[in-house]
């Protein structure tokens, strides 16, 4: 199969459509767009508000990266017990420079939220456009872009806690539609913000690019794929040269043993993924599979997923949720494509028609798949932050929270840190009196203790309260959480905050 573009052979009257009327599906798509957004993002609050998000100590530390920048400091946060730093950390994400303008105007770990909902969303546009592209119909295009929206995989990822890594979403989806097209300026721009997301994205690059070139869909579309390639080998040069820790958590040359280790040994874990990936190839993008060249793409992102020891991305919620974006723009295309090449090689009826029907299984096989998960967690985790958001255990919570001082110095749990997120000095309590070793990187002393904070909101039966001294005392107390501030500083004074 080849990557080819759409408007070689059409008659008068078919550019005529996708020329002269082709505006309506497009407006279309953008009210459609607009309403998922609208839901996912009142989705996305009221996880927010109920204090149930999927992993708030990851929010809580993008929010804190973000916050040190807005005030002019160092791109750090100290939640993580890893090097910090733009460049220090253990990954690198330039792609919060870009949101740093955003954030001044917006602060706050919800605005991250919102951010993560509208570029996963933003994936649609290359995506329709790629549809058109390839198929000649702005109809199809149509489709295409909601079957991706209504895409289970699309709205859970949407609404994931913030992670750099949604930007993939719509980077591949740029980078593959300027492959179809062809187009220089989409591809680059597609790589550049792939690159800006993660560093995997090196390897992966290089992936799509090589793909191309074992599968040339043409003369012009091969220098395309060999540029595409240096750009992802280029980048990894670079990631050699400034991030000293670049292999911390993937290391291509272990690769195979990571994948033999947890991802392929545990049986368990291999049945829930192979289950899962059925699942993905049972909606719409089943036609992948007849698409050679996206498909060889497709091996690249999955041999990472396998490779990923105990992340679990094939899950729709969690902490580790975020790590399957990486497929799915290479999934949504590759269903477009295979429809396509069907539609090209059946004879039946006008090829518009057969283009209407592709596009309606494809937008049912999408909206269909993932029922059972559909259902569960429509009736779980979303009608339960619904629930609890106007609950009296939130109300009380929220109580609490609004007599902490901006300036004070909190140490909090797992499931309030997000919330509050956004000052100087911000502590997990589950990281104080750790027994195991320093962290290599780790300068200051040696293990972290009450003597940081002057604040704790905490469980009434959180096990850190039996250190408590006579130098603090409860505040207040509400649906089970309390607020526990010091009457005098600790002996020897604060440490100074970190970073």
């Amino acid at each position: 199969m080849a990557l080819k573009g759409s408007y070689t052979g059409l008659n008068q009257r078919q550019c005529l459509f996708v020329h002269g009327r082709g505006w309506l599906p497009w407006m279309l798509l953008a009210l459609a767009s607009a309403t998922m957004a609208a839901l996912l993002l009142e989705r996305t609050r009221l996880a927010f508000s109920a204090h149930h998000l999927q992993w708030a100590q990851d929010l809580a530390f993008f929010n804190q990266i973000l916050f040190a920048a807005s005030e002019g400091r160092a791109w750090t946060s100290s939640l993580l017990l890893e090097p910090t730093g733009f460049f220090q950390m253990v990954h690198f994400h330039p792609v919060l420079a870009l949101i740093l303008p955003f954030y001044l105007l917006w602060p706050g770990p919800l605005t991250l939220l919102y951010v993560n909902v509208l570029v996963v969303l933003s994936g649609v546009f290359p995506l329709a456009a790629l549809a058109r592209d390839r198929s000649g119909s702005s109809w199809f295009a149509l489709a295409a872009g909601l079957a991706f929206l209504s895409w289970l995989p699309v709205q859970t990822a949407a609404l994931a806690d913030f992670r750099p890594m949604a930007f993939m979403v719509p980077g591949f989806l740029l980078v593959l539609w300027g492959l179809v097209r062809p187009s220089w300026l989409m591809m680059f721009a597609g790589a550049l913000l792939t690159c800006c997301a993660r560093e995997e994205s090196s390897y992966l690059l290089v992936w799509v690019g090589l793909s191309v070139l074992v599968l040339p869909p043409g003369r012009s579309r091969r220098r395309h794929g060999a540029a595409l390639a240096a750009v992802g080998l280029t980048w990894f040069l670079v990631l050699l040269l400034v991030k000293g820790n670049l292999f911390y958590h993937f290391n291509p040359l272990a690769f195979l043993s990571g994948a033999q280790q947890v991802g392929l040994a545990d049986q368990a874990l291999t049945r829930d993924r192979t289950r899962h990936l059925a699942l993905l190839l049972l909606g719409g993008g089943s036609a992948t599979l007849l698409s050679p060249s996206t498909l060889l793409m497709c091996v690249g992102p999955l041999l990472y997923l396998l490779a990923t020891p105990a992340k679990e991305w094939q899950a729709f919620t969690g902490n580790y949720a975020f790590y399957r974006d990486v497929l799915i723009p290479f999934l949504a295309a590759g269903a477009v494509m295979g429809w396509v090449f069907l539609v090209e090689r059946l004879r039946w009826g006008g090829k518009n028609s057969r283009l209407g029907v592709a596009g309606a299984i494809m937008l049912l096989g999408n909206g269909l798949a993932f029922h059972g998960v559909r259902s569960h967690l429509r009736q779980g985790s979303w009608e339960q932050n619904r629930q609890m958001a106007a609950s009296a255990e939130v109300a009380g919570i929220d109580s609490l929270l609004e007599r902490v001082s901006p300036d004070a110095r909190v140490a909090t749990d797992y499931r309030l840190i997000a919330a509050l997120s956004g000052r100087r000095v911000l502590w997990n309590v589950a990281h104080f009196y750790m027994d195991d070793a320093r962290p290599p990187w780790w300068d200051a002393p040696w293990p972290l203790g009450l003597a940081r904070v002057d604040t704790l909101v905490l469980p009434l039966d959180a096990p850190i309260l039996g250190r408590l001294d006579d130098s603090w005392r409860l505040e207040a107390a509400a649906s089970g959480y309390g607020l526990w501030l010091r009457t005098r500083p600790p002996a020897g004074g604060y440490p100074q905050p970190l970073p």
